[in-house]
């Protein structure tokens, strides 16, 4: 009847009668197999003599990749988290140069103290589409104020003009405004016994929110630059946000790959 045993160099089955492993080439001599490891050095076959520093090498090279691999992980996290930060900081600023900057002009921002004349002012002629349009919204408020404030009626014509002079989206808030600052100025001259120059007043208005308006144009040019700047930026993150989120994934599945090819 046959016995098998088993090789304690590498475990593998044996017949009874080996000699030699048929798997390591270790010799099966009594005195090897109370000494399994002396017998795998001893042996002159080609394959034990190779397998040790193979082991060795692949294990330094394992623990060379494996450290690879750590290291570009914690890159990709910290450039991931880096990306995601300049993402949002660019999301906030576009959100923030988006925002108009524009402020009618309030009476409490002056405090006029002397009395000056107006200087006459032409009626613009042109645009008489533009003009009828204005004094069909606006004519009825612009003939108050003129009344209200002992105005020469021939300022109808100028007021008019100043109008039509601002752009059609702050039409509604350059009479409204004017309004608010004519009788603000007034009531602010009352209350310090003053006379309120009526005409120098409302020309301080309008200079105010002239330039107001060119305030606002120069905010929109810069804005419209902040924007295109930050959009750039924007999309660059994102893009690098995304690449560097791939990178661990593309890692582990090197590992994966790698370790079932071992």
């Amino acid at each position: 009847m046959a016995f098998q045993t088993t090789c304690p160099n590498c475990r593998g089955d044996l017949g009874s009668n080996s000699s030699f492993c048929g798997h390591c080439g270790a010799n099966m001599t009594e005195r090897n197999l109370e000494n399994p490891l002396g017998a795998l050095s001893k042996s002159q076959s080609p394959a034990g003599a190779a397998g040790v520093p193979m082991i060795e090498h692949h294990g330094k090279l394992d623990r060379i990749v494996f450290a690879a691999f750590r290291l570009g992980k914690s890159i990709a996290v910290v450039m991931t988290l880096l990306f995601f930060l300049v993402f949002l900081a660019a999301g906030v600023t576009l959100t923030l140069t988006t925002r108009s900057s524009f402020q009618t002009p309030q009476f409490e921002a002056t405090h006029p103290n002397g009395v000056s004349a107006t200087g006459e002012l032409k009626t613009d002629t042109s645009g008489i589409r533009d003009r009828q349009d204005v004094e069909r919204r606006w004519g009825d408020r612009l003939r108050k104020i003129l009344e209200n404030y002992s105005l020469d009626a021939k300022g109808y014509d100028i007021l008019l003009s100043w109008t039509m002079a601002v752009p059609k989206d702050h039409r509604e808030e350059f009479v409204s405004g004017m309004e608010r600052f004519m009788t603000d100025g007034v009531a602010f001259a009352k209350s310090n016994n003053k006379q309120s120059d009526t005409s120098e007043l409302i020309g301080k208005y309008n200079r105010m929110f002239t330039e107001a308006l060119e305030a606002e144009s120069g905010a929109k040019t810069e804005a419209q630059q902040t924007r295109l700047i930050t959009l750039a930026v924007l999309g660059g993150s994102a893009l690098l946000f995304f690449v560097f989120l791939i990178i661990p994934a593309l890692l582990q599945i090197e590992k994966n790959t790698r370790t079932i090819s071992a």
